[in-house]
């Protein structure tokens, strides 16, 4: 049968028993997070590592009567503080992502399209047309990149010192 060892003040105690050691977390005179060795282990853990431990959950231990006269401080600051928010990009980021999209657009129609453009004369009509998409789309691109700008230079954001 295993023996129980426990640290109480940095002085060590024991050994004990299973049993007797449920008893102490039962009453409270240790905790779940107090330090617990059991032979045949090779490091020391915290009592609730070890599930034959574990103590019945309606037993509760009568609190000290100089802790049951405190009042309850109230919290201050907002309670969900530490649920972590959803990340949500910055104005710059969307900033450049607009940038780059434009720059695609804008690359696109002046340069891989202006390739399709011949010079052969029977093809005026259709040139006409090409060079029409050609300009709109490099007008629609420019613009992108524009807007891009825009927002990366109205970005309103402080830096954090």
């Amino acid at each position: 049968m295993a023996e129980y060892y426990y640290l109480e003040s940095e002085n060590q105690i024991g050994p004990v028993s299973k049993g007797d050691l449920r008893a102490l977390l039962e009453k409270g005179a240790v905790t779940p997070q107090t330090p617990v060795f059991r032979t045949g282990d090779k490091e020391w853990q915290t009592a609730h590592y070890y599930r034959e431990l574990a103590v019945d959950r309606k037993v509760v231990a009568t609190p000290s009567p100089d802790r049951a006269k405190t009042d309850p401080k109230p919290v201050k600051g907002n309670p969900l503080e530490w649920i972590s928010q959803e990340r949500r990009p910055e104005r710059a980021e969307i900033a450049w992502m607009v940038i780059i999209i434009g720059a695609l657009i804008a690359g696109y129609f002046l340069f891989f399209y202006s390739t399709t453009v011949g010079t052969d004369s029977h093809t005026n009509v259709n040139n006409i047309g090409l060079m029409l998409n050609r300009l709109l789309g490099s007008i629609v691109g420019m613009v992108t990149i524009v807007v891009g700008v825009i927002l990366l230079v109205t970005d309103t954001k402080k830096p954090s010192k």
